[in-house]
């Protein structure tokens, strides 16, 4: 028998004081037990947070997507959408992505030909033509939901396949797809959270080159 699963999505803010506080429950997202789930997010804005959920069940896949806006109380779920779908596990290839243009949401495969856009106001999701993600320049065979880490920023989307351990990052303006190097570690439980960071904050492994080349640069 396979296992399932089920997840409650609870959006927390934390203060400066490093305390949390709960700003909304997203309502009925993942409600079912589903043998397969996964949830993505991305904020819009200053204060529009996007969930999307996609639950896997033999015979039928659901995709609900929600919109909370942290200044108001109450949540919206804009979508809600089943297909037919066969076996346990999403296939990378019809799996979709998400993230933010600075407007809207934006939700698509890689390499389909339309996509779907979440207005924020007034709070909708629409489907539109035309292609946002290129077919993805990684290795797809065998690429299960379960394999995969995703995430999201500004017009920007990285998946790090736990298999092969490598991490694409893909530019959603120019449509370019960067393969970051080598990890000097393995990652198996981890996420991906995109963001700017003070230099003062970013180590490097013992063994970087080129921090190695500046020491000796230093020396001599």
């Amino acid at each position: 028998m396979r296992k399932r699963r089920c997840k409650n999505v609870q959006l927390l803010a934390c203060r400066e004081d490093t305390t949390l506080v709960e700003v909304a429950l997203v309502p009925n997202i993942c409600k079912r037990w589903y043998s397969s789930c996964d949830i993505k997010y991305c904020v819009v804005g200053d204060s529009c947070i996007i969930v999307l959920c996609t639950g896997i069940e033999i015979g039928q896949m659901t995709i609900k997507i929600s919109v909370t806006n942290t200044n108001m109380p109450q949540t919206y779920i804009c979508k809600t959408i089943k297909e037919s779908h066969i076996g346990y596990n999403a296939r990378f290839a019809t799996h979709e992505m998400l993230y933010s243009n600075g407007k809207r949401g934006i939700i698509s495969c890689f390499g389909s030909d339309h996509h779907r856009e979440v207005s924020i106001s007034p709070v909708k999701c629409t489907t539109v033509e035309g292609e946002v993600l290129s077919r993805y320049g990684g290795d797809e065979e065998g690429l299960q939901l379960d394999n995969i880490v995703t995430g999201n920023g500004e017009n920007v989307v990285s998946v790090y396949d736990k298999r092969t351990q490598t991490l694409r990052v893909i530019d959603c303006i120019t449509k370019e797809q960067h393969l970051a190097p080598p990890f000097p570690y393995e990652f198996q439980d981890c996420t991906l959270v995109l963001a700017n960071l003070a230099a003062r904050l970013l180590k490097c492994r013992i063994d970087c080159p080129h921090c190695l080349f500046e020491i000796k640069s230093d020396i001599n």
